[in-house]
């Protein structure tokens, strides 16, 4: 199924990241929020949802950042990624009962010492990610 990924941006100028545990490296990691889109429901409503879920954070409407291909050569599935503006925690997180999730505030500019850090490898995070920081620095992505 597609899904979304979520950079949320506090108006203290944080990012809304999160650590999670991912049993296919058996290990915590940390990430931007997200999920699977449910049938029907349209990319920034769930965009919305997951973080909301994942983190208690809301904000702004999602803004789409960009649409990537997670992998073409075998999957038709799309991974939709928006940015949430004026982030604010509105309640207790919900997440999904397989999910162990623990909400983390990054300053936006040490991001890039994050990733450059290796602290944030997931390559489809990544991306979102990259585009959020151009749009920082004043380059137009998304669009």
């Amino acid at each position: 199924p597609d899904w979304v990924n979520v950079v949320a941006e506090t108006e203290q100028g944080e990012v809304v990241l999160i650590r999670q545990f991912r049993p296919g490296v058996r290990a915590v990691r940390l990430e931007i929020p997200g999920g699977v889109i449910e049938p029907g429901e349209d990319p920034a409503v769930a965009a919305a949802r997951e973080l909301r879920e994942e983190t208690g954070y809301a904000g702004d409407a999602p803004e789409l950042i960009c649409v990537t291909e997670p992998n073409p050569a075998m999957q038709q599935n799309r991974c939709w990624s928006y940015l949430v503006r004026r982030a604010q925690e509105v309640g207790p997180m919900q997440p999904d009962q397989d999910e162990i999730i623990e909400p983390v505030l990054v300053p936006a500019a040490e991001l890039e010492r994050v990733i450059r850090a290796g602290e944030l490898n997931h390559a489809l995070l990544l991306v979102p990610l990259l585009h959020y920081l151009m749009r920082r620095a004043g380059g137009k992505t998304g669009e």
